[in-house]
């Protein structure tokens, strides 16, 4: 800081008259803070919304609520509500219909959605076969042996 000797009007001292002025901290004494990651919106919506699912509050063949209640049930925007919908469509958890019955609706499990991402792991060259079936088969011992 340049330091600037003038008559101080304050103290009626030729000094300097720094030490009136309020110290802004410098970047060596500031504190240091992590930057703030806000969760994708849509994510989170579609985390719920899945939870809901999965707990069955929505069962196949039920009708989620509209758009609009979303939206105002969640206090985000249409484009959110829709991005969290179109991904739970994705992974085949809802089907979303237009027209006079529209809406999203509860899918019946299926392991359609897994399979085509799969083959397109396979397709992409992403994915060696047998490490992944290796993993899967590991997957369903598990499976049975937690429901056995």
């Amino acid at each position: 800081m340049t330091r600037v000797r003038v008559l101080c009007k304050v103290c009626c001292l030729t000094t300097d008259v720094s030490h009136h002025i309020e110290q802004k901290p410098s970047p060596k004494n500031m504190a240091k803070f992590k930057s703030v990651k806000q969760p994708v919106l849509s994510k989170e919506v579609e985390k719920q919304l899945r939870a809901s699912i999965n707990a069955g509050i929505y069962k196949p063949g039920d009708k989620l609520p509209s758009e609009r209640e979303l939206v105002e049930q969640f206090e985000v925007s249409r484009v959110t509500v829709r991005d969290a919908l179109k991904s739970l469509q994705s992974l085949g958890l809802v089907s979303i219909r237009r027209g006079v019955n529209a809406g999203a609706y509860v899918s019946e499990p299926s392991p359609q959605a897994i399979t085509q991402s799969i083959d397109a792991l396979i397709q992409m060259k992403k994915v060696k076969l047998n490490p992944m079936l290796h993993e899967v088969s590991l997957y369903i011992i598990r499976r049975r042996t937690l429901m056995g």
